[in-house]
Order: structure tokens, then C-alpha cells, then sequence
């Protein structure tokens, strides 16, 4: 994934770069940071569903179209 910002994004060589395992260590250890303190969430989604359709004629109606 860094490979592909570093010639995508950046449109540079991985080569180019002096110190990539310095910067590619440091990303990894703060994302396995984040991992560790964070709480592993175990609630459930609130999923709605609205039923669009349903307000098709009123919004005709009000708007006289």
C-alpha cells in the first residue's frame, strides 16, 4: 500500500526514498497503537430504512408538477 502512494500519488520510485523502512516501521507501529487502545466495539448497527417512494406524491402535490 505505501509502494502504491509513493508511485501513484507521489509519482516516485520507492528507490528514491532514503529512509522507507524508518517511515513504513512507523506506520505500522502506530496503527498496532491504535489497535491496542482502542475498544473492540460490540454493539449492533441502528439500520433504518426510509421508504422514499412513499413521499413521491406529497412532494408532487406540494410542488405541482
Amino acid at each position: 500500500m505505501l509502494d502504491f502512494a509513493l508511485e501513484i500519488e507521489l509519482s516516485t520510485s520507492k528507490d528514491d526514498v532514503t529512509n522507507y523502512d524508518e517511515v513504513k516501521q512507523m506506520i505500522i507501529d502506530q496503527l498496532t497503537a491504535i489497535k491496542t487502545k482502542c475498544p473492540v466495539m460490540d454493539e449492533e448497527p441502528l439500520i433504518y430504512h426510509v421508504d422514499v417512494a412513499a413521499m413521491y406524491p406529497n412532494i408532487i402535490l406540494s410542488n405541482r408538477l
